[in-house]
């Protein structure tokens, strides 16, 4: 059904509603006011509600009203509804028949019993007609839940901006503050190097050092450095690399793996002998260890140029004076070895040594390195001489170490190294881990392996 011209009115309101207004239940249409109220020429002062309840003096108007008593409104059919609706100019244009001024309205009051109740659905329904949106029953939940996401957000960025600050003060102090402490304390060890201060006679260094006992035979020279630290052995210094550094010896072969020559922490610790070795005769191998960062050259780091045959002939000769004698090194080989037997298929080649059985066995060892040298360098070696050993890590593999193998300068000879007839090694010998690294296949798996006695 389609009915028209009927006005519709909610409970409470007293103003005037567009006769064009209706309202719809159970599929049924009803006028809160009769069309006639809205008729040309019908006075609304005449009509009270007892009046509208008598069927029986409703004036004729186009269309048939149900002949049924008004209880709530009237029933008219879709017929009746398409008749009795106002055309656009039989509209009236008087403003007071919708404001009342002139003209009385009639009571809503007397209607109140007439109009159908509006269900809380029908509500919700007409408020979003009207572009409002309904309260939400889990509006308080959604406010608790946008707090609980606000204070993980909070937490999220606290720990972010903590971890980054942590960072970046790890950072800071492996590349910045832990070189050049470490760069400080070897400038340090340097300013008390021998020079043209050293004290001229152990009165006066006994007088200035009363509580340290100096080693009977050591040199003058190092008495400065050696009150500084008493584990001080000698000083190593290397024309062409840069290496100009103190050399100490503890307990043990782990006391200066994090500790400078003066005592404070520094992963750079500080270039020690093997505390094995005899620092006064020198063994047939003398052992000096030392860092080597990938990061900078300090320390050992500096060892790297022997990787290349350029690297031997700007620095062929080695100072490594103890603080019992000086002494110059000529280098003989230069080699890559593992440090531990997972890279050699079970095996460690031992140049840690400090003496063996016999010539014959040092002779054997010699073999070993002629096959391990990346170059020759012109130097030879003889079964009665002593070496000195340089052992730090590398990056080439894994616990891959670089060594450095120099023998001492015999009494008489010329400490010059004829560097122009070093040669490139074609085919040196590695450990398994370098073939490994590099795809290759390791021509010397199957070679004997030397054991030091």
């Amino acid at each position: 059904m389609n009915p028209a011209g009927a006005a519709s009115a909610q409970s409470g309101n007293n103003a005037a509603v567009s006769p064009q207004t209706k309202t719809s239940r159970n599929n049924k249409h009803y006028d809160a006011f009769p069309s006639f109220l809205h008729m040309p020429g019908f006075d609304t002062d005449d009509v009270s509600a007892e009046s509208i309840n008598d069927s029986s003096d409703l004036p004729e108007y186009p269309g048939t009203v149900q002949n049924t008593p008004i209880t709530g409104a009237y029933e008219i059919s879709n017929q009746e509804s398409e008749d009795t609706a106002f055309a656009p100019e039989e509209m009236p244009l008087d403003p007071s028949f919708f404001t009342g001024k002139s003209k009385k309205a009639p009571d809503s009051s007397a209607f109140a019993n007439t109009v159908p109740p509006i269900s809380e659905t029908d509500n919700l329904n007409n408020n979003n007609r009207g572009g409002k949106k309904p309260e939400r029953m889990d509006d308080t939940s959604n406010q608790k839940n946008k707090g609980i996401g606000e204070i993980i957000r909070k937490i999220v960025l606290t720990v972010s901006i903590i971890t980054m600050a942590v960072c970046i003060g790890i950072l800071a102090n492996t590349y910045i503050i832990q070189p050049y402490l470490s760069t400080r304390q070897t400038q340090k060890a340097v300013d008390d190097k021998p020079g043209t201060d050293t004290p001229k006679d152990w009165d006066t260094v006994k007088a200035k050092y009363p509580k340290i006992n100096f080693p009977s035979g050591m040199q003058l020279d190092y008495a400065e450095l050696y009150a500084q630290n008493t584990d001080f052995a000698g000083w190593l210094e290397i024309a062409g690399s840069g290496i100009d550094l103190p050399v100490v010896q503890g307990d043990n072969n782990k006391v200066y793996l994090k500790k400078t020559f003066y005592g404070e922490k520094s992963k750079y610790g500080c270039l020690f002998m093997d505390s094995n070795n005899n620092l006064k005769t020198l063994d047939r191998n003398t052992v000096i260890y030392g860092h080597n960062m990938s990061y900078d050259d300090l320390m050992f780091g500096k060892l790297e140029i022997y990787k290349k045959i350029d690297g031997f002939k700007a620095a062929p000769l080695i100072g490594f004076n103890t603080i019992y004698s000086n002494m110059k090194w000529k280098i003989y080989a230069v080699f890559l070895t593992n440090g531990v037997k997972s890279g050699d298929n079970g095996y460690v080649f031992n140049y840690i040594f400090k003496n063996l059985n016999s010539d014959e066995k040092f002779s054997s060892y010699i073999n070993e390195l002629d096959q391990r040298k990346l170059y020759t360098t012109g130097v030879d070696i003889k079964p009665t001489d002593k070496i000195l050993t340089l052992s730090t890590c590398c990056y080439d593999f894994d616990e891959a170490r670089l060594i450095v193998v120099a023998r001492m300068v015999r009494s008489g000879e010329s400490e010059n190294v004829d560097t122009g007839a070093a040669a490139v090694n074609k085919n040196p010998r590695y450990p398994q881990a370098w073939y490994d690294a590099n795809g290759k296949t390791n021509p010397y798996k199957n070679a004997s392996k030397w054991i030091a006695d």
